[in-house]
């Protein structure tokens, strides 16, 4: 296919819960609040988020690829159930799992530089990222996001929802959650490109 899938990635927690999520198509990023808690965030206007609620995020989603004739594709298969978790049955739209196609990519083109180091892979996203010269960000942390996530919504609970009245601590722990996200949505991009062309 030559034509380039939407890119997704859910920021969520063990429980289900979706917060937050990025979406890249056509080289363009946007980024979306799926849960009133972090609504406040909308005040803060560098970050550039919109709103919707879970449901109607993952229906514009599909209805995105069905008008555009292209394919969804996020890291692994998470992105996947988590849209047919949502909207409560199997989709009718191709979904391309990044990972699987990333790991088949090098060891079949690049078995000998992506084990230059002589450890044992690491598959993750970061790690991959790395390693085709992107730059990950220094507050880049793998198993932090869902306690920022909590952070920032109890925060803004004490704070009455007002993103202005955070602490640093807390402004800062959301801007490296939106990082985060973008940088996961820019990476499989990335990926897909290398991977593809």
């Amino acid at each position: 296919m030559t034509t380039a899938p939407i890119f997704i990635d859910f920021e969520g927690n063990m429980n289900g819960e979706q917060f937050l999520l990025g979406v890249g198509y056509k080289g363009e990023i946007k980024q979306t609040i799926l849960d009133d808690r972090l609504k406040p965030l909308l005040q803060h206007r560098p970050y550039g988020l919109n709103y919707m609620r879970p449901l109607e995020a993952c229906e514009g989603l599909l209805d995105q690829a069905r008008e555009n004739s292209v394919p969804l594709a996020g890291f692994t298969t998470h992105d996947l159930s988590v849209i047919k978790t949502v909207v409560g049955h199997e989709i009718d739209v191709e979904y391309i799992n990044i990972h699987r196609n990333v790991k088949k990519w090098i060891n079949r083109s690049h078995y000998r530089s992506y084990r230059a180091s002589g450890n044992r892979p690491e598959w993750s996203l970061q790690a991959i990222s790395k390693w085709m010269g992107l730059t990950v960000p220094s507050d880049y942390a793998r198993g932090k996001t869902t306690r920022r996530i909590n952070d920032v919504m109890q925060g803004l609970r004490v704070k009455d929802g007002i993103y202005s009245t955070l602490t640093p601590v807390q402004k800062a722990k959301a801007t490296k959650l939106i990082k985060h996200n973008k940088f996961d949505v820019e990476s499989i991009m990335c990926i897909y490109d290398s991977i593809n062309n």
